[in-house]
C-alpha cells in the first residue's frame, strides 16, 4: 500500500520538485521535499524516508557529498537514493554507485521512467527485508536447537532455586540471614561465581549481603569501593530498570581494567525497583571463565529479582500500615484531646503539650498570628521537657522574620536538621546559638488556606534528622489545629457577637429615635436656608432643590428636578463647570467656587458654591450636595467701591495737578475756577459743567454763572433767579451735593433757553 511508503525528494529546482511531487502523490506515496543538501539530510535523520530522489548537482552541497553523509549514518545508512542528474555520463552513474546508490535517472525526467524505476526498487527493497528476515529466522532456529538441551539441564537448577527463593520469601523480614539464603540460593542456580544484594541509599550504596567462593572478606572491602566508583555510570541504566550484562573485557577502558584487577570475567546486574523506587541491586560475577549469562537464564534471574521486589514492596507495605495505624492512633487521641477543649488558648496548651511529648523534643512552641490590621505573631503556649527551661520573652517575634514568612506561606513544614545550614535563619543564628537550638522543625496552622498560627520544635541537646514520618505527623496535627483552633475563635466571636447584637438592638433604637429628630431638624434647616441647596446624580441631572431656588433663581423647585444643572449656568461657563464636575466625580470636593447663573428672567445672578461628593459602601460616588449662595448684591458692592477707588485715584491725581497750577495763586480767581471746571469735567466725564457765584441782598437772591464749560464753549455772565430753582437753593442750605435728574438744571433745556435775555 503506497500511503504507507514515504519518499524524499531532494532538487535544488522548484519545478522538478513540484513534477516529482505531483506524480508520486497521483500515486499515492507520501512525499517529502528539501531544496538543499544540508535541510535533506536533516530531513532524513529527523524522520527517516523509505527512499530517497536525490538530485547529483546542486550549490552549495551537492548530491554526492549529501549521499556520503547519509551512507555514514548509522540511521540512514540502509535508506535505498536514485540520483537525478542532467549529466548522462558514465564515469558519474559509477561515482554514484560506488557511493551507495542503487540507480541513475537521467534528466529531462519522464514520469513513466520515474515512476516505474521508484516501483522497482521499493519491491527490490521489500525482497530483501523478507530475505533478511527469513535468514534470520533460520539462524535463531539452529541457535535454539543448539542450545535447547544445555538449556533443559540449567532450567530445572533454575526452577529449583524460585521454588526454594519462594519459601524464603514467605517469611521475608528484611533481615540478613534472608538475604544470605537467597544469594546461595541464586548462586548454585546461577553457576556464577559470587552474588551479591546492594541497597540504594541517599548518602551512597550499602551491601547487605555477599556471598563469593572462599569468602575473602578483604577482597569484598575492596570491591565494594571499586564499585562505589562505577556506580555512577550504571546507576542511570539501573535508575531506568535496565540490566547490565556484559563481558569486562567489552567494558569501557576504566572499568574494565578496574574489573580485571579484581579477576572479574564477566558481570551480569539486575535492578531491584519497588513501586518506581530504585532499592537497589543483585550482582552476579563471573570469574573462572569470560561465559555470559543467556537469555532464558537472565529470564529466571529477573523473575527471582522481581520476587524479592515484591517481597520487599510487601515488607515496606507492612511497615508503613504498621506505621500509620500507631501514627492514626496517635493522632485520633491528640485531636481528641484537643477538640475536648472549648477555648483557644487551653486548645493550644494542650496541643504543644502532647506534641513535644509525642516527638520528644526539647522544647516547643505554639505562636497564634494575624495578619491585619498589622502582622503579628504572638507566643500563646510552650512545652518544656524535663531540665530544660524557657526561652519565650515577653517581647513577640517578628512577623517579618524571612523564616516566619517562608513558615506562613506554606502548608508544608520546614525542616531544619542543623540551623547552621539553614539560610532563612542566618539574621537570627546568634540567637540559636544563645538559647541552643540545634534543629528546628516548624510548621503553620492554617483554616481554608489562610495561617492562623505557628507550631514550632527545638532540639538543643543535639542535630536532629527528622524522619518523613514525624514531619507527616506534624502535618496532620496542624491541619487539625488549625481547624480546631479556628472554630474556637469563632465561638468567642459568636458568644462576642450576641452581645454586640444585643447593644447594638438597644443602640439602634436610641440611634432610630435620634436620627427621626435630626431628620427632623435636618429637613427644617434645609427648608429654611436662605441658601440654595440641591443634589444631582452622577449625570449632573437635579434630583433635589430647596424652596430657596424660587428666591434667587426665581424657579419653583419641581421645575428644576431631573434637568441638568448646566442648563442653568451662563452658556460661556458651561464648559469651565462641567470639568468642575468632573473631578467632583473623581473624588475631588469643591469649597467656595464663584460662578454665575441664569435666573428665570435671563439675568446673571453671580454665585458662591460648594460641593461634595457622596459615596455608597464599594466607595463609588452615587451623588453630589452643593449649596449656592447667591453674592450679586455684593458683587455690585464691589464693582462699585472698585469704580470709586479708581475716580477717587484719579481725583487725587486732579488735585495734585492743580495745586502745581500757578493760576490758582496768581489772584484770578475766573480763571482758577475755569482750570478747576476744566479738570474736574474732563475727570468726571460730563458733558457740561459750570460754576455760579451767589449773591444775595435785602431783595433779591441769585447766582450768576462766571463761568461754563462745555465742550470747550464758554458761556458767562447768566444769572438766575434762586426761588426758581429750589434744587440751587437747597444746594445753598446744606454742606453736601445735590444730586437730580431735574431737567430745570439744565441751562441747555429748552424752557431756559427762552429766557437767556433776562436780567434779575
Amino acid at each position: 500500500m503506497n500511503q504507507n511508503i514515504k519518499i524524499l525528494i531532494v532538487d535544488d529546482r522548484p519545478e522538478n520538485l513540484h513534477f516529482l511531487s505531483d506524480i508520486l502523490t497521483n500515486r499515492g506515496y507520501q512525499v517529502q521535499r528539501a531544496i538543499a543538501g544540508r535541510l535533506a539530510i536533516n530531513a532524513a535523520t529527523t524522520s527517516p524516508p523509505d527512499l530517497i530522489l536525490l538530485d547529483a548537482v546542486m550549490p552549495d552541497m551537492d548530491g554526492y557529498t549529501v549521499c556520503q553523509h547519509l551512507k555514514t549514518n548509522q540511521i540512514t545508512r540502509d535508506i535505498p537514493i536514485i540520483f537525478l542528474s542532467v549529466i548522462d555520463e558514465v564515469s558519474e552513474k559509477v561515482k554514484a554507485f560506488d557511493l551507495g546508490a542503487i540507480d541513475y535517472i537521467t534528466k529531462p525526467l519522464q514520469s513513466e521512467e520515474v515512476l516505474a524505476r521508484v516501483e522497482n526498487q521499493l519491491t527490490i527493497q521489500k525482497l530483501q527485508t523478507q530475505l533478511k528476515k527469513q535468514n534470520h529466522e533460520l539462524q535463531n532456529v539452529a541457535s535454539e536447537l543448539s542450545i535447547r538441551n544445555q538449556q533443559y539441564k540449567s532450567r530445572e537448577a533454575y526452577l529449583t532455586a524460585l521454588v526454594e527463593i519462594q519459601r524464603i520469601l514467605l517469611g521475608f523480614d528484611g533481615s540478613t540471614n534472608c538475604y544470605s539464603q537467597i544469594t546461595e540460593s541464586l548462586r548454585i542456580a546461577s553457576r556464577a561465581t559470587s552474588v551479591c544484594f546492594i541497597e540504594n541509599h541517599s548518602s551512597g550504596i550499602k551491601w547487605c549481603n555477599y556471598n563469593n567462593i572462599g569468602n575473602n572478606q578483604n577482597r569484598c572491602q575492596s570491591e565494594i569501593h571499586c564499585y562505589e566508583q562505577l556506580f555512577p555510570r550504571w546507576q542511570n541504566l539501573l535508575f531506568k530498570g535496565d540490566i547490565i550484562c556484559s563481558l569486562v573485557a567489552d567494558l569501557p577502558e576504566e572499568e574494565r581494567s578496574m574489573l580485571l584487577y579484581l579477576g572479574i570475567q564477566a558481570i551480569l546486574i539486575l535492578p531491584i525497583v519497588v513501586k518506581d523506587d530504585f532499592l537497589g541491586f543483585i550482582r552476579f560475577e563471573n570469574r573462572s571463565e569470560a561465559i555470559i549469562w543467556e537469555a532464558e537464564e537472565i529470564a529466571f534471574l529477573q523473575a527471582a529479582a522481581s520476587a524479592i521486589s515484591f517481597a520487599n514492596e510487601r515488607l515496606q507495605a507492612e511497615v508503613k500500615l504498621q506505621k500509620e495505624f500507631n501514627k492514626s492512633q496517635l493522632l485520633k487521641e491528640i485531636s481528641d484531646k484537643i477538640r475536648a477543649e472549648f477555648d483557644a488558648d487551653s486548645i493550644l496548651n494542650t496541643a504543644i503539650q502532647q506534641i513535644g511529648s509525642a516527638l520528644n523534643v526539647n522544647r516547643g512552641a505554639i505562636f497564634s498570628y494575624a495578619s491585619s490590621p498589622v502582622a503579628q505573631i504572638t507566643t500563646k503556649a510552650e512545652y518544656l521537657a524535663p531540665g530544660y527551661s524557657s526561652i519565650i520573652t515577653p517581647k513577640n517575634p517578628p512577623a517579618d522574620n524571612p523564616y516566619f514568612k517562608a513558615v506562613l506561606s506554606q502548608d508544608k513544614a520546614i525542616v531544619t536538621d542543623d540551623v547552621e545550614q539553614q539560610p532563612l535563619l542566618k539574621d537570627i543564628i546568634a540567637k540559636c546559638r544563645e538559647v541552643g537550638i540545634k534543629s528546628m522543625l516548624t510548621i503553620r496552622t492554617s483554616y481554608k488556606g489562610e495561617a492562623n498560627g505557628i507550631i514550632c520544635l527545638h532540639q538543643a541537646n543535639s542535630k536532629r534528622q527528622w524522619m518523613p514520618t514525624e514531619v507527616d505527623f506534624l502535618e496532620s496535627i496542624a491541619a487539625q489545629l488549625g481547624i480546631a483552633l479556628a472554630q474556637a475563635q469563632l465561638l468567642e466571636q459568636e458568644s462576642l457577637a450576641r452581645r454586640r447584637l444585643q447593644e447594638e438592638v438597644n443602640n439602634r433604637r436610641q440611634a432610630e429615635t435620634a436620627l427621626k429628630k435630626s431628620e427632623s431638624e435636618y429637613r427644617l434647616l434645609v427648608e429654611t436656608s436662605q441658601d440654595i441647596i440641591w443634589s444631582t446624580d452622577t449625570n449632573g441631572c437635579i434630583t433635589f432643590v430647596n424652596s430657596a431656588v424660587k428666591k434667587v433663581l426665581g424657579y419653583e423647585p419641581n421645575q428644576l428636578i431631573n434637568r441638568p444643572f448646566t442648563n442653568f449656568v451662563l452658556p460661556s461657563l458651561i464648559v469651565k463647570e462641567s470639568s468642575a464636575f468632573e473631578r467632583l466625580l473623581g473624588s475631588q470636593p469643591i469649597f467656595e467656587r464663584e460662578t454665575t447663573y441664569l435666573n428665570k428672567r435671563g439675568n446673571p445672578v453671580d454665585v458662591r458654591y460648594s460641593s461634595m461628593p457622596l459615596y455608597d459602601d464599594e466607595g463609588k460616588v452615587t451623588k453630589v450636595i452643593s449649596t449656592l449662595h447667591d453674592i450679586t448684591g455684593r458683587k455690585k458692592v464691589q464693582q462699585a467701591l472698585l469704580t470709586s477707588a479708581y475716580k477717587l485715584r484719579k481725583n487725587n491725581l486732579v488735585l495734585t495737578q492743580l495745586a502745581r497750577n500757578p493760576a490758582i495763586y496768581n489772584g484770578d480767581l475766573t480763571l482758577a475756577l475755569q482750570r478747576i471746571t476744566e479738570a474736574a469735567a474732563g475727570n468726571i466725564e460730563v458733558e457740561r459743567a459750570s460754576v455760579w457765584l451767589y449773591e444775595q441782598n435785602a431783595s433779591i437772591m441769585r447766582c450768576v454763572n462766571l463761568f461754563e464749560w462745555s465742550h470747550n464753549r464758554h458761556v458767562e455772565g447768566i444769572s438766575i433767579g434762586i426761588a426758581d430753582y429750589p434744587n440751587f437753593f437747597q444746594a445753598l442750605n446744606a454742606d453736601e451735593i445735590i444730586a437730580t435728574n431735574n431737567p430745570l438744571l439744565d441751562v441747555r433745556n429748552p424752557g431756559f433757553e427762552g429766557d437767556l435775555s433776562r436780567t434779575f
